[in-house]
């Protein structure tokens, strides 16, 4: 049993790795919630900022309502894979990509109606998720993001934080929002 997990481990390495079988369908059904509280909450064609894009569909999703949305990952591999798979939707102006830190960013203060992300918090400490909340309350007018919490029974990537929902408020507290 430990080989086999080991195994599963050495396929799922890296983000690419884990994120390489995605397809809009599977992340429209899967994320189908973040989306509708996304509309929610979002402007309609307002500007979307989604941080740590991953496979990138959820910034198709929503350029696919009228949204303008600017996709920002740290990784290359990504970056340059979402570049090619959606050229089309670069294209239309409604989507752009960025090879970015989420703790730097560089546009100005409020240059989002909305940052958004999902599965991303949970892999950093919580100096590093205050970080990244307050950098996005600096950029963008609203945040929404989507974590898995303590009652998830699952680690997809492996590294993942499983916090309770009392101590992500008081994260997003300390962050002051």
């Amino acid at each position: 049993m430990l080989v086999r997990r080991h195994a599963l481990k050495e396929i799922k390495s890296s983000w690419p790795d884990y994120l390489r079988n995605e397809t809009l369908f599977s992340n429209a059904i899967r994320l189908r919630y973040l989306v509708w509280i996304i509309q929610r909450y979002g402007i309609p064609g307002g500007r979307l900022l989604e941080v740590g894009f991953g496979s990138g569909t959820t910034a198709v999703l929503l350029a696919d309502q009228g949204y303008r949305v600017v996709a920002l990952d740290v990784d290359p591999e990504l970056v340059a894979r979402f570049r090619e798979r959606y050229c089309g939707w670069v294209k239309t102006g409604l989507l752009e990509v960025v090879e970015g830190d989420m703790f730097r960013s560089p546009w100005k203060e409020r240059a989002f109606d909305l940052a958004y992300h999902q599965g991303v918090l949970e892999h950093f400490s919580d100096e590093r998720i205050v970080c990244a909340l307050r950098e996005q309350g600096r950029v963008a007018h609203r945040i929404i993001f989507d974590v898995p919490n303590h009652r998830y029974n699952a680690h997809p990537f492996g590294d993942e934080r499983l916090l309770t929902i009392r101590h992500w408020k008081g994260l997003i507290r300390q962050a002051g929002l």
